[in-house]
């Protein structure tokens, strides 16, 4: 859904939006997360001098892969966002970038795609290292086997710095 900032009334737009995994899926482009299920926002839209200010919450569930064990898990994000849209376009590129110029998004035209909007947020709330939990042992270096699931024998030596390997059998006396 496009909004066209001359359609936003002076006393502000109100909007919640319900799109659903098989609308929002594509527009992913083969990223590492799928969505499940609707992803839903409430939006509160306001015209300024020089664009619009966008407050809002959005709730989705993604599906994504742990970085230890390579299980498929689930994600609930429901962020709080400010967005802040200022129509024109930088055109100084060597110009020095202060805090205040990161909170506001330059667009070419005075229209902003929601679906924009909710695919910035939820790229927000992806996490680095995706963790299935925090106590993940993740998956055994020499047999492959899922360390949360099921302990195997293997003897895993630590890797020695070649440049301690002098140092390797060295006793104190």
């Amino acid at each position: 859904m496009k909004i066209e900032f001359e359609d936003i009334p002076d006393s502000a737009l109100t909007l919640d939006i319900s799109e659903e995994a098989q609308r929002i899926g594509p527009l992913l482009h083969g990223s590492d997360f799928t969505v499940e299920g609707p992803v839903t926002a409430h939006l509160e839209v306001m015209r300024t001098q020089e664009g619009a200010f966008i407050s809002g919450h959005l709730c989705a569930t993604l599906g994504l892969i742990c970085s230890r064990c390579a299980t498929e898990y689930k994600l609930r994000v429901e962020p709080d966002f400010s967005l802040y849209y200022v129509v024109g376009i930088e055109t100084d590129s060597d110009k020095e970038l202060h805090a205040s110029d990161l909170e506001v998004t330059m667009i070419p035209a005075p229209e902003i795609e929601t679906d924009d909007i909710l695919l910035s947020q939820i790229a927000v709330e992806l996490p680095m290292r995706p963790l299935c939990s925090k106590k993940c042992k993740g998956l055994c270096l020499k047999c492959g086997i899922d360390l949360n699931k099921e302990q195997c024998d293997c003897l895993i030596e630590e890797p020695v710095d070649a440049r301690f390997e002098a140092l390797k059998d060295f006793k104190v006396k």
